[in-house]
């Protein structure tokens, strides 16, 4: 049987913050332990660790990264955490719209629950990974784990992370019969050529490399020239190039700039260390710029700066990074 696993957010998306933790960290953390723990029942893919699924799919590039054709896979499990105002707890299970059984995830579910989690259930939307894994023929959910901003989750979660992952595991395995016998495989990792610095380029634009030094430093780290990079960024953009004494995206110039990113994320401050917003958290006119209603705002919308700090910039819904801004 082949077994897709993903883990949220991340590639500079922190996803959920709460009680000193991001969930982009939590969620690969906690798919390190399942892949280790069901290898040995089945054979194991992994995306990779360090990209997106969502923003891949949105990017259009999902299929490039995916380990395994969609016709190969059995069944896709991709892990979250919840997160809401600090009381909400419990643990739950999407399915899509279109899953017609939901066997597996009830047992997964229950199990989790049972180390000590509120049972939320198996619940239906079509959040966007499990819906293309879906509209491709894959059976495939998505697990809250527990919620990140509970601080008694939390504990919870730090004594019991292997008891949820065997949980995890065991549900799998006993409602789609696995014996156990399979020799464990490791799980299979892309391992692509150097990309070229367009490529890069397009996904720093596309907010894969963070942003200001975090983002030199991560391409100097990855073998990259961060002034080649930035200049090819500057070219796809359709920007004049700077010179020193010109201002850039992160002055302290105000007024009107126009997104230039697919999807700009808003945060509550200034920072990658902030939280997204929701799209209710948005104000009426940024709502209009937010056609998917996932707290980011579209390509082409015209926003008023009202600050700058640490390379964000304040508009009225909120901070978001100067990086994808464009002057008018």
């Amino acid at each position: 049987m082949n077994i897709l696993i993903l883990n949220g957010h991340g590639a500079g998306d922190s996803g959920a913050l709460g009680n000193g933790y991001k969930e982009a960290d939590l969620t690969r953390e906690l798919a390190d332990l399942v892949v280790s723990k069901l290898n040995t029942y089945a054979k194991v893919y992994r995306y990779p660790r360090e990209r997106n699924a969502y923003k891949d799919i949105k990017n259009g590039v999902f299929t490039k990264y995916l380990p395994i054709a969609f016709d190969k896979i059995d069944y896709a499990f991709e892990i979250h955490f919840n997160a809401f105002d600090g009381n909400a707890k419990g643990t739950e299970i999407y399915i899509t719209k279109l899953e017609k059984g939901y066997s597996v995830e009830q047992a997964i579910v229950n199990n989790i629950a049972s180390i000590g989690f509120s049972n939320r259930g198996v619940k239906r939307s079509d959040f966007l990974v499990i819906k293309t894994l879906k509209n491709k023929g894959v059976s495939s959910a998505l697990l809250e784990t527990c919620f990140i901003d509970n601080a008694n989750d939390m504990k919870t979660y730090q004594e019991h992370k292997n008891d949820i992952a065997q949980a995890i595991v065991n549900g799998i395995v006993e409602r789609f019969g696995l014996n156990g016998t399979s020799k464990p495989v490791e799980p299979t990792l892309p391992q692509p050529a150097k990309k070229t610095v367009v490529e890069i380029a397009r996904e720093v634009i596309n907010g894969a490399w963070g942003n200001g030094q975090d983002r030199t430093n991560r391409l100097t780290n990855a073998g990259y020239n961060p002034s080649e990079v930035q200049a090819e960024v500057n070219r796809q953009l359709g920007a004049k190039p700077t010179s020193p004494s010109e201002p850039t995206n992160n002055s302290k110039t105000l007024g009107t700039y126009e997104v230039i990113a697919s999807d700009l994320s808003v945060r509550t401050g200034p920072g990658e260390n902030y939280r997204r917003k929701t799209y209710n958290e948005l104000t009426a006119d940024a709502k209009k710029h937010d056609y998917d209603k996932d707290g980011c705002i579209n390509k082409g919308t015209r926003v008023t700066v009202k600050e700058w700090k640490n390379g964000f910039a304040r508009i009225p819904s909120g901070w978001v990074s100067g990086d994808y801004l464009k002057k008018v």
